[in-house]
């Protein structure tokens, strides 16, 4: 006689992901979701902006004719990229980059030796009126 079986029905995901790997994964994801967060909040306090990311859990799953399956995990995440200002810099006439402009002349700056080293105190605008 053959057996009847009852259909299940889905299991909860988050029942599935402490299961795999006897809790790892859930673990992990857990703790890459708080660092990903962690560092949304410090790039948007310094950008004094809004920040994104992206947590990505993958499941990698495979099942054998006797139906044993085997389920690998990875977990990622995508922080913001840190802003940094661009360095203007020329190219040479060999094509190497300088912080330079060669077409511009350079002025010959000096050091003036035995110059005066004395102390002043400047007026202000509202000093000189109040006189």
């Amino acid at each position: 006689m053959k057996e009847t079986t009852q259909e299940e029905g889905p299991r909860a995901f988050a029942v599935v992901l402490q299961a795999i790997a006897d809790g790892e994964a859930h673990q992990e994801a857990g703790q890459k979701l708080h660092d990903l967060l962690q560092a949304l909040r410090e790039h948007a306090e310094l950008n004094n902006s809004s920040a994104s990311g992206k947590l990505t859990l993958e499941l990698k799953v495979r099942v054998d004719a006797r139906g044993v399956a085997s389920v690998g995990y990875d977990v990622g995440t995508v922080k913001p990229a840190t802003k940094r200002a661009p360095a203007t810099m020329w190219l040479t006439k060999g094509g190497n980059l300088t912080p330079e402009n060669p077409k511009q002349m350079s002025l010959g700056l000096r050091t003036v030796e035995g110059g005066k080293e004395e102390v002043r105190a400047i007026e202000t605008a509202q000093e000189v009126r109040n006189v």
